[in-house]
């Protein structure tokens, strides 16, 4: 059992480490092109051995004529949030990513996007 209570500690401490990572790599990309993607799948899971529930969704997007694809794995500390995170997108669902300049084929889905995103559709402007 004590090595049971560990490996959740390590899980959870490996979890942190990849969100704080993740927010350091979405301030880089922050100054990159949107451009809007389509869900094509969504999916979560957590490890066995030292829990690490992500959250996992694949994307395309066209730019420039060109048809890319993009994966997102977010990580989460909780299994319970993997799942809800999940919950609330699905195949068809509309997302912003962005892409890197002069390669294309690279791509990001930064959460303040999508928080902007979702905000604008549902409090809508009223324009007078």
């Amino acid at each position: 059992m004590p090595g049971l209570f560990a490996g959740d500690i390590i899980g959870f401490l490996v979890s942190l480490v990849r969100i704080v990572t993740r927010k350091g790599r979405a301030r880089r990309c922050s100054g990159w092109r949107e451009t809007t993607a389509t869900i094509v799948s969504v999916s979560w899971r957590a490890q066995l051995t030292f829990p690490r529930p992500e959250a996992e969704i694949a994307y395309t997007y066209r730019i420039d004529g060109g048809l890319y694809g993009g994966v997102d794995t977010k990580p989460f500390c909780f299994q319970s949030s993997a799942k809800n995170y999940a919950s609330r997108c699905a195949q068809g669902d509309s997302l912003i990513v962005r892409v890197k300049p002069g390669e294309p084929e690279i791509s990001i889905v930064l959460d303040a996007d999508q928080i902007k995103t979702n905000e604008s559709t549902t409090n809508p402007r009223v324009s007078h």
